[in-house]
């Protein structure tokens, strides 16, 4: 995990080299739940990536389900040097034990630089009431 400035503004990230995938166990909370991340290319990388792809998966035992594909390519793309919010609903898993996987992997060309960061990345709900 380390900063990265992107249009001005900081934000951790989780970098995550491509050909990999990290996988967290855990319960979903049961109201309203959202994962919320940004996808993005180390900015250090643009000049001479061609991007990273992404991807996010929930298996909850019985299913898989891919919920989010995406790639980046900043060095091509100029809508790709910005941060992106990305949502997320996880309402079909509220409660829920699953495995939350996210994955990535290199540009089109290879791996040079394909420095791809998950901005912080983190599961949100509202209060559930009492």
């Amino acid at each position: 995990v380390h900063p990265a400035v992107i249009d001005g503004t900081n934000r951790s990230m989780l970098l995550q080299h491509p050909t990999s995938a990290i996988s967290f166990h855990l319960t979903i909370p049961p109201a309203e739940p959202q994962l919320v991340f940004d996808p993005a290319i180390d900015p250090t990388c643009w000049p001479v990536s061609d991007g990273a792809s992404f991807s996010i998966t929930i298996a909850d035992g019985s299913t898989v389900e891919n919920v989010f594909t995406a790639r980046r390519d900043p060095k091509n793309v100029p809508a790709d040097r910005r941060w992106t919010d990305v949502t997320i609903d996880l309402n079909r898993w509220a409660g829920r034990s699953v495995e939350l996987t996210l994955a990535t992997g290199p540009g089109t060309s290879g791996y040079t630089c394909s420095w791809a960061e998950w901005g912080e990345p983190e599961i949100i709900s509202r209060i559930a009431s009492q």
